[in-house]
């Protein structure tokens, strides 16, 4: 297996069930999905991706690539439980179909959950884990629009810095912040929440708390019934969230259903600072990427230091700094985080992988 910025994945449509999409690194060679409304985010991906990938014949391969998402096994995403049934079997007999070449198979598992993907051989990129549950995965990002660049222009408004820190949110965070929902409503999503085991609400409500409390801390927060991807008021929902980011310096970022925040990806995206509460979480390229050097980073076991940390990180910022800061968040998420980016690196998980094989030899 060579580790070349140039992947040769080995990729078959004859295990690609009906109606399901193909992953992106396809999207250069079978087209874009008829699914797929949103085309033009991967358009460098597309333009770009024969100079990151080939597809080849199994025996000139560097690795093999489940041309699906692992998440349309599961009755959440596949359309019926018999398309979730065949989009299994077509798993488990290309990843027998790798094992018998000697190949590890790249799986994508874009999804909240943390559930292990039960093909022996494979190598799984997904947006929600957990540091140190398995050896056998990496981190990627959610791919979005760039709405920062289409809104505001290349040249995106930077903020000043002023003495005291502003922070914002706009979102779900937990029904207890919402006095005036209805009562059954709270109790089903409490029952809901621990069903399923999932912390994410709890860790908002504690920083939103918190960060409301300390008085050094300006604070914006749009607490809603929903996300900003649901309910009638999309669109209008969608505005103030991203207002809510462009007005403030730092933007709440912590996990909800999954172990991951998309809202961590947007706040680069548009050039502000998060403010992370790390529950475990695992992010692209963190074995080359140190995220806290341009994010407050806040430990999720020691919520009730955080408006101390984001006042201390904010405090110890000229403003220079703090305008560079906001320049450098943009460009990691341009870098590393958009379809192109991420991809046009992919080949430095494989590299990081052999080294770390060779330090264990």
């Amino acid at each position: 297996m060579s580790a070349s910025p140039h992947l040769k994945f080995h990729a078959s449509r004859e295990f690609l069930p009906p109606g399901i999409p193909h992953v992106p690194p396809l999207f250069p060679f079978w087209g874009l999905p008829t699914s797929e409304k949103s085309g033009h985010i991967f358009a460098r991906l597309i333009a770009n991706g024969p100079r990151y990938f080939r597809v080849v014949e199994p025996r000139r391969a560097d690795f093999f690539l489940l041309p699906f998402d692992w998440r349309y096994t599961t009755r959440e995403f596949a359309p019926t439980e018999e398309a979730a049934e065949a989009a299994r079997l077509a798993a488990q007999q290309f990843s027998a179909k790798a094992a018998d070449s000697g190949m590890r198979l790249i799986v994508f598992f874009v999804s909240d959950s943390e559930e292990e993907v039960p093909l022996p051989n494979s190598l799984v990129f997904r947006t929600s884990l957990r540091r140190g549950l398995r050896h056998n995965e990496f981190a990627m990002p959610v791919f979005f629009d760039d709405i920062a660049g289409g809104k505001l222009g290349p040249s995106l408004p930077l903020r000043p810095k002023l003495e005291r820190p502003s922070v914002g949110f706009c979102g779900f965070a937990g029904y207890r912040l919402i006095p005036d929902v209805d009562p059954w409503k709270k109790m089903r999503s409490w029952i809901r929440w621990g069903y399923r085991g999932f912390p994410g609400p709890t860790v908002r409500e504690r920083a939103i708390g918190e960060l409301r409390r300390h008085s050094s801390v300006l604070t914006d927060f749009v607490l809603r019934e929903h996300g900003k991807g649901q309910g009638e008021l999309r669109d209008d929902a969608q505005d103030a969230f991203y207002r809510n980011l462009i007005n403030t310096d730092y933007s709440l970022c912590a996990r909800g259903r999954g172990n991951w925040s998309i809202r961590f990806y947007e706040t680069l995206a548009f050039a502000r600072i998060p403010l992370f509460i790390d529950t475990k979480c695992v992010l692209p390229y963190d074995f080359e990427v140190n995220y806290s050097d341009f994010a407050v980073w806040v430990d999720g076991d020691h919520i009730e230091s955080i408006g101390n940390q984001l006042v201390k990180f904010h405090d110890e910022l000229d403003e220079g700094t703090f305008v560079e800061l906001q320049r450098t968040c943009r460009l990691i998420w341009k870098q590393r985080l958009t379809p192109d980016g991420f991809f046009s690196h992919f080949h430095r998980h494989f590299q990081w992988l052999e080294r770390s094989r060779q330090r264990l030899d």
